[in-house]
This record gives C-alpha cells, sequence and structure tokens, in this order.
C-alpha cells in the first residue's frame, strides 16, 4: 500500500503499539499459535522483542491436547530458550508458565531493588507485555492469568485493536498486564 493509505497506517500503528508495549515492560510473555508454523508476523514481533533486551518467555498457545505438547520443541527455532506449551482457554501448562514467570519476577524484582537503592527507579510495579500476532490466544492468556474475564475474546482475528492494560495485584506484588493486538500481514488488515 502506498504511503498514507489505511491498511499501510494500521500496520506502523500496531508495530508501534507492540513497540511501546515491549519497551515499556519488565517481561515479555511471546505468544504463537502452537497448531501453526512460525509465520512473517512472528518474525516481525520477534524482532522488536530481540531489540529489547528484556526476559523472554515463549509461550506456545492452543494446544489443547496433552499429547499436542511436543509441539512445541518446534518453536526451539526461535532461539528464545525453552518454549512454554498451554493451553491458555483450559488451563493445560499454565503451572509451568507461571513457574517460569515467577522465576523472572525475582529477578526483575532484585533488579529493580538495586535501582531503588540507585533511586532510577520510579515504580515496584512489573510490567508484562503479551505480543504475538493476532488470534494467538493472547487475550485469553490475559484472562487466564487475572482469573476473570477482563478482556474481550473470540475466534475473530483482530479483536483487540488497541494494546490494554489490566491492573493486577497478587500479594504484595503490583503487576500491569499489557495485551497488545498483535502485528497483521498486510493483505489481512482490511480498510475502512
Amino acid at each position: 500500500p502506498k504511503p498514507g493509505h489505511p491498511q499501510k497506517d494500521i500496520i506502523k500503528a500496531l508495530l508501534e503499539q507492540v513497540r511501546t508495549a515491549v519497551w515499556e515492560a519488565d517481561i515479555v510473555l511471546f505468544v504463537v499459535d502452537g497448531r501453526l508454523d512460525i509465520s512473517h508476523e512472528d518474525e516481525l514481533a520477534l524482532e522488536l522483542v530481540r531489540k529489547s533486551g528484556k526476559p523472554v518467555l515463549l509461550v506456545v498457545n492452543k494446544l489443547d491436547q496433552v499429547e499436542m505438547f511436543q509441539r512445541a520443541n518446534d518453536f526451539y527455532a526461535l532461539g528464545l530458550g525453552e518454549p512454554y506449551p498451554v493451553s491458555a482457554i483450559n488451563g493445560k501448562g499454565s503451572g509451568d508458565l507461571l513457574d517460569a514467570l515467577v522465576e523472572s519476577i525475582r529477578e526483575v524484582n532484585e533488579q529493580q531493588t538495586m535501582l531503588l537503592e540507585d533511586e532510577e527507579a520510579d515504580s515496584d510495579q512489573i510490567k508484562v507485555a503479551i505480543v504475538g500476532r493476532p488470534n494467538v490466544g493472547k487475550s485469553t492468556l490475559t484472562n487466564s492469568m487475572v482469573g476473570e474475564q477482563r478482556v474481550i475474546t473470540s475466534s475473530i482475528p483482530g479483536t483487540t485493536r488497541d494494546a490494554i492494560d489490566v491492573q493486577v495485584k497478587q500479594g504484595d506484588q503490583d503487576f500491569l498486564l499489557i495485551d497488545t493486538a498483535g502485528i497483521r500481514r498486510r493483505g489481512k488488515v482490511e480498510s475502512g
């Protein structure tokens, strides 16, 4: 599309949304659809995530049958370390993901504590960006982590149009979950 074309403007806005969420986050959950191969959209989002230097957990979602969990091994190729196979819709595999997230949070808290001692940190809130292409289950994962329906979910790609911030308090720790709309392929973005 030509500059100023609605499709190009939407793609640019979505990329900027993901970029902002990742740069503001302390931890990134990079979510992929485990039933599908790695796509160009995954690669675009992955480039933004890698540039951030933030801790990243690779979430391989939509593996609704335990027998499908070995499919997660295919995603080692992304170079993000251990993939965490889950089914956000029914909670399968979420225990290992949450254990890894808690460990990442501990590490971030240690870093923030050192920064607080140097008076450079402005908040003890942990910010978790949830990124990936549309319809991989980012909003369902957000709801699953919060334990209630806070973000609208649908099987229709593109239900989430803007980044949605969800405040959560667990014990003494405050969290901000940033659910992004995701990156769309140019041909999949509708104008108007």
